[in-house]
């Protein structure tokens, strides 16, 4: 049973992320319409991905990246079918905005939305550790309240830097022809 603890802390959170997803963007689209539904549903499905993470680190600790891979990938295809409205990327707002799709103001708008709600992944998620339902939600209680927030993935920041310089050396070759940009 102990091998099987860990897993059913994590799916634990990704329910409760998914059931929070699901009720908030349905709630949503009743009571909302246009743009201000637009940003709501970013929040929402910015909220919901963002609380995922904190499932996907019991994984990492108890099982390495083949329990992260186990965990997230088809959480991220069944994310993507379960909420197809909204923006959950900055990234792909910038792009819309870089492509002409919406104003800057409004990419400015939705990127301080997307901010704000990855803030409040953060509180949902303390709030899902604080049932303790894991050891592993104990330990982070404990470290984030004795003010030692640290990371699962350490990534060291030159290997960071090597992974940009290849992607904006890749973008660079690509002609502007191929829409790179659009497709990806």
């Amino acid at each position: 049973m102990e091998v099987l603890a860990p897993v059913f802390a994590a799916v634990f959170i990704y329910v409760a992320a998914f059931v929070i997803g699901v009720v908030c963007s349905k709630l949503v689209d009743k009571v909302s319409s246009g743009f201000l539904q637009s940003l709501l549903q970013d929040f929402v499905k910015t909220t919901t991905i963002c609380i995922f993470p904190f499932g996907h680190a019991i994984l990492w600790r108890f099982f390495g990246g083949f329990g992260f891979l186990f965990g997230l990938v088809p959480l991220m295809v069944v994310f993507s079918r379960t909420f197809p409205k909204g923006e959950a990327n900055p990234v792909n707002v910038w792009m819309k905005c870089i492509n002409g799709v919406i104003p800057l103001w409004q990419c400015f708008l939705k990127t301080l939305v997307q901010t704000f709600s990855g803030l409040v992944a953060y509180e949902i998620a303390m709030i899902l550790y604080s049932t303790e339902m894991h050891v592993h939600f104990s330990e982070k209680i404990l470290a984030n309240s004795a003010g030692r927030c640290a990371a699962t993935l350490h990534v060291p920041l030159l290997q960071v830097r090597n992974l940009r310089s290849s992607y904006l050396t890749i973008l660079v070759i690509i002609p502007d022809k191929t829409n790179f940009a659009q497709t990806y």
